[in-house]
């Protein structure tokens, strides 16, 4: 957004009406990065120091502190999880010999070469 994103959801076709995501030479005309360099900066700069607050407003001097256990997720109207929840860790190795959390287990042995076909070009 900070460097000047307009929304026009079409950043796959090569066609970003405003330059920010094409290789169309005559579409990156807007995108000039030493005008737009200082609202990329500010905007991370802002974008950390937000990070920064919710940190400390969780208890934690560093971002290395934060788990699982301290971020929240809705999933549905009336139910919230903490992605340690949501998301269980799997021990190194417990996908192979099958002692996975049972949700990551389940999609693991769905998975196939044959299921990821369709992404080779």
């Amino acid at each position: 957004m900070s460097l000047g994103c307009i929304q026009a959801l079409k950043c796959n076709s090569n066609t970003c009406p405003s330059g920010v995501a094409t290789t169309n030479k005559e579409l990156q005309f807007g995108l000039v990065p030493e005008e737009k360099a200082v609202r990329v900066h500010n905007y991370q700069k802002r974008t950390v120091q937000a990070a920064l607050e919710i940190i400390g407003a969780m208890g934690h001097e560093s971002i290395d502190q934060v788990t699982g256990d301290d971020i929240m997720r809705r999933v549905r109207t009336n139910e919230v999880r903490t992605l340690s929840e949501h998301f269980p860790c799997a021990k190194a190795g417990s996908l192979l010999d099958r002692t996975a959390p049972v949700r990551l287990q389940a999609a693991w042995d769905n998975c196939s070469t044959q299921s990821f076909r369709r992404w080779i070009y």
